[in-house]
């Protein structure tokens, strides 16, 4: 069992548009995919990767760590990769039903060709 990616389509996809959605199938790690990283599809279609690295610092008071935000902000990068994509979006009633949507988004050299809903 590994960890999810989240990943946010502005490009119109339908039901998922705009959705924060969970997936497994954008890294290749040995833990099944998924690093709890964020990803956006824009409005054109180009998917990118997101770097927050610098934006925190951690700080010794004498006692122990803390974190402190930096002045520093994350930032996008475009992505090139070619491959399915599976996006889902559960949500639990208060019955405990479980509802879930999944779209398989079709990605070649960074950028959103197709979509289908299961």
């Amino acid at each position: 069992m590994g960890m999810f990616d989240e990943v946010r389509c502005s490009a119109p996809i339908g039901e998922l548009t705009n959705v924060l959605t969970q997936t497994k199938d954008i890294t290749d790690d040995y833990w099944e995919g998924g690093t709890m990283s964020f990803y956006w599809i824009d409005p054109s279609g180009q998917i990118w990767g997101a770097d927050y690295s610098g934006t925190y610092d951690f700080v010794f008071d004498g006692a122990r760590y803390t974190t402190v935000k930096t002045k520093n902000r994350g930032k996008l990068y475009p992505m090139t990769l070619t491959r399915k994509i599976e996006i889902y979006n559960y949500t639990m009633q208060a019955d405990g039903y479980v509802e879930g949507v999944i779209c398989e988004l079709r990605i070649c050299e960074g950028k959103l060709i197709n979509y289908k809903y299961k």
